[in-house]
Formats: structure tokens, C-alpha cells, sequence
């Protein structure tokens, strides 16, 4: 069983992972940063190296890396977080703007619940059709 140090890790490095290929980057670049580097400050970083400094909603990507940033690393403790989710994206395809490209947010939030989503049932995951 993973510690809550490496947890974290894993969490800072899909995130990354899945920024990047986002943006177009290369990962290998946002490495070193890591250890020290809360979500915020690597996805500041990668915003920066990407050319896009200031986003349209820079106060809603915030709200869900906070969001992130709560989520439990224990896939047993993260069924009301992911009930949350599940409700706020009854309305609409992506967390952020209209239509269907997702935003920085909606990448952040999948690379942080991915490995919680995928471990649940067929019967929880049908309780999550707008995350699923």
C-alpha cells in the first residue's frame, strides 16, 4: 500500500503527465519540481511554459484544483467528493466553458480521479453516470 507521500506523488505526476500532453509540452521538463510544488504552483509552471498565462477562468480552474486538492487519496473516503462531482456535471459535458473541449480544469480533475473511478463497481460507477 502506497504512502500518503507517495499518494501524492502519483497525484502530482498525472497531473503533470496529462497537462503537458495538454499543452503540447514535454513532461520531462516539470520533473525536478515534484517534491516541493503544490497543484497550484505546477499548474502555474506549466501554464507559463505553455504561452497561455492568464486563462479566460482562472478563478474557476482554481475552484477545482482546490477541489483536487481535497480529494481523499483513500478510493473508499472519495465516493461523496466524486457524488459532488457526479452532481455538479449534470448540467454540462466539461467543468469549465461551454461545449464539449475539456479545459485545464476538467484535465486536472480526471487525472486526480482516475485511479478512484476505475477501482469502483459496476454498481457505484452507475450511480456516477456524469463522471463516468
Amino acid at each position: 500500500m502506497a504512502t500518503n507521500g507517495s499518494n501524492d506523488l502519483e497525484r502530482k505526476q498525472a497531473i503533470v503527465s496529462s497537462l503537458c500532453k495538454h499543452f503540447s509540452l514535454d513532461p520531462k521538463a516539470f520533473s525536478i519540481q515534484f517534491p516541493g510544488s503544490d497543484i497550484k504552483t505546477l499548474y502555474s509552471e506549466i501554464l507559463k511554459s505553455s504561452g497561455k498565462e492568464s486563462p479566460q477562468n482562472n478563478d474557476g480552474v482554481m475552484k477545482w484544483i482546490a477541489f483536487t486538492e481535497s480529494f481523499p487519496s483513500d478510493s473508499k473516503a472519495c465516493s461523496g467528493r466524486l457524488s459532488e462531482l457526479n452532481a455538479d456535471l449534470a448540467q454540462k459535458s466539461i467543468l469549465l466553458f461551454n461545449g464539449f473541449t475539456p479545459s485545464e480544469a476538467d484535465v486536472i480533475v480526471f487525472s486526480v480521479i482516475h485511479g478512484s473511478v476505475i477501482g469502483l463497481s459496476n454498481t457505484k460507477k452507475e450511480k456516477l453516470p456524469h463522471v463516468m
